[in-house]
């Protein structure tokens, strides 16, 4: 009888551990998968990222950028500026020679 319950015991042991296994192996994407590419950090997207900037309508609450991320031309890499240039590109006409990606507080 006692070699019964051990006998038990350790297919019991055996069952979890197989169990334990077999919910560490990724079955197909889970629901909590539902991740967003990281932009690159030198990135446009990942400049706007990293300074809390918008492309659309400016935040409730600012008034006026005080930043901007641009490429200037005849550069291939985005930089983060005081917004100067940018806004009187954006809203004046004046030409600087920017590709303005966003504005920034």
């Amino acid at each position: 009888m006692i070699l019964q319950y051990a006998v038990l015991g350790i297919k019991g042991i055996a069952l979890g551990a197989v169990i334990s296994v077999a919910l560490l192996i990724p079955w197909g994407q889970k629901s909590s998968d539902k991740s967003v590419p990281v932009p690159a950090p030198d990135s446009p997207a990942g400049l706007i990222a990293k300074y809390h900037c918008w492309s659309n309508n400016q935040p409730a609450g600012v008034k006026i950028a005080g930043h901007a991320v641009v490429t200037k031309d005849g550069s291939d890499h985005p930089i983060y500026i005081d917004s100067g240039e940018a806004l009187a590109q954006f809203f004046g006409g004046n030409d600087y020679g920017l590709t303005i990606h966003g504005f920034c507080r």
